[in-house]
């Protein structure tokens, strides 16, 4: 193929090596400040207020300052670990950095890959890759898409039971964990939602050739392309499974309910560039002691269960370089929600059939199903709501999801 394959535990991909030479002179960095941070402190409890307030200037200043280590490579090896400890559960995992070829790469300033990894049962036909077909193929594919701030490691949990039924695909969608960063600039010919999705039916043309039909599934964010990519490229897609569905269906009566101090809020922190990467600048060296706190602090809402996945999703956080937040905050506006809603274009999905997945704990309303239904009414259709579930109901009661996508 024209990617590269990599099976876990052999040699890495030269293309992911790309540690800023800066990186080095981290630790120098960061103890010098965490020494003037401690010495500040020092100095209010034995001088009082005004040091006090020296101090918090001058952390807000070294904060300011404070330059994130590039983590592509502790990304990789947080990655690698998942994807490793997968195969002590019968699972193959290869990995396949795919170069993305064309007109809408050209101005990109380097190459552009998508990352992915084809995972299989350990005793079944290679999926995939150079010179397959389709009578080579012994099982359907599956492709799994990821939501905002997230990465292909966070379906570990999935994957052991979907690769029994399935040849399974998880991609980093571009501007996204391992995936590149192009620059991301608005043509009004085109829709916001096509940076993803170019990319997506760029890589699958790449991987998957002369396969007519695959299976999808989104989550958050993930549902939003996958819906998108199944709209711009109609009977390609049989099953098209999103949990926690957003970008479907109008928020703008939602947003207007809520009170206005959080609206003003809103208004003011997307004004401002608000986003994780500033938040996590403004923590200065404290940013990956915070992060994995807050990570911890939320393992039951993830639907974590292993110190790998743990790993891998601080180290997915500690991302700031990456183009995937701008392209999100692109598509929406804080007045009205979503800039480009698919609602009015749900008539014309063409797919074998659609399964809405939602978890009553979750912010994403399952009332919206409803009207999903009412412009899909052509789509054989499942709705199913996990309750007492939230926001990652695909990780949290993956049993019951990963059977609900086997049965539909």
């Amino acid at each position: 193929m024209a990617g590269t394959d990599v099976i876990y535990n052999a040699a890495d991909h030269p293309q992911s090596r790309r540690l800023m030479r800066t990186a080095r002179y981290t630790p120098v960095i960061a103890s010098v400040i965490v020494l003037g941070c401690v010495g500040a402190a020092w100095a209010a409890y034995k001088l009082g207020a005004w040091a006090a307030a020296l101090s918090a200037a001058a952390y807000a200043a070294a904060s300011l300052l404070w330059k994130l280590p590039e983590a592509e490579e502790a990304l990789e090896r947080a990655e690698d670990a998942v994807f490793a400890a997968l195969r002590t559960r019968g699972v193959a995992c290869t990995r396949h950095m795919v170069p993305l070829s064309g007109p809408e790469w050209a101005d990109s300033g380097g190459p552009v890959y998508v990352n992915s990894v084809c995972c299989r049962a350990a005793n079944a036909p290679a999926a995939g890759g150079s010179g397959a077909t389709p009578s080579r193929r012994k099982k359907p594919v599956l492709v799994l898409i990821h939501g905002l701030a997230a990465g292909l490691g966070m379906w570990a949990k999935n994957i052991p039971d979907l690769v029994e039924r399935f040849d399974v695909w998880c991609v980093d969608l571009l501007g996204f964990g391992r995936s590149s960063s192009p620059k991301f600039e608005r043509h009004p010919e085109k829709s916001i939602v096509s940076f993803w999705v170019d990319a997506l039916h760029c890589w699958r043309q790449t991987v998957l050739p002369g396969v007519p039909q695959i299976n999808m599934v989104g989550h958050s964010l993930g549902s939003y392309v996958a819906a998108a990519y199944a709209l711009a490229y109609p009977c390609t897609v049989n099953q098209l499974a999103l949990a926690a569905p957003v970008g479907l269906v109008p928020v703008e009566e939602q947003i207007n309910e809520l009170n206005l101090i959080i609206r003003l809020s809103m208004r003011f922190l997307y004004a401002i560039g608000g986003s994780r990467s500033m938040a996590l600048r403004a923590l200065g060296p404290m940013a990956r002691f915070v992060t994995k706190a807050v990570i911890l602090g939320r393992k039951k809402w993830y639907g974590i269960d292993s110190a790998e996945v743990v790993e891998y999703v601080v180290q997915l956080q500690m991302l700031t370089n990456k183009t995937g937040d701008a392209v999100f905050r692109a598509a929406i506006d804080p007045r009205v929600g979503w800039r480009e809603p698919l609602f009015d274009k749900l008539p014309t999905l063409c797919v074998g059939s659609l399964v809405l997945v939602y978890g009553t704990d979750d912010f994403v309303d399952h009332a919206d199903a409803a009207r999903i239904i009412q412009q899909t009414t052509h789509v054989p259709t499942t709705v199913k709501v996990f309750h007492n579930e939230g926001h990652h109901m695909f990780s949290t009661a993956y049993s019951s999801f990963n059977d609900l996508l086997v049965s539909s």
